[in-house]
């Protein structure tokens, strides 16, 4: 049992770690867009 709750832990974090990432990802993405935005906007 120990062996398995090993391996689902390991699995877990790395799982969480991966989800950190493409959050992180994802804010930089929608702050690009938000400059570009407002960039747009300015030059209109």
């Amino acid at each position: 049992m120990d062996r398995t709750k090993k391996s689902e832990s390991t699995s877990e974090s790395s799982f969480q770690k991966c989800q950190k990432k493409l959050y992180k990802e994802a804010q930089k993405q929608e702050v690009i867009q938000e400059t570009n935005a407002t960039r747009q906007f300015r030059t209109l």
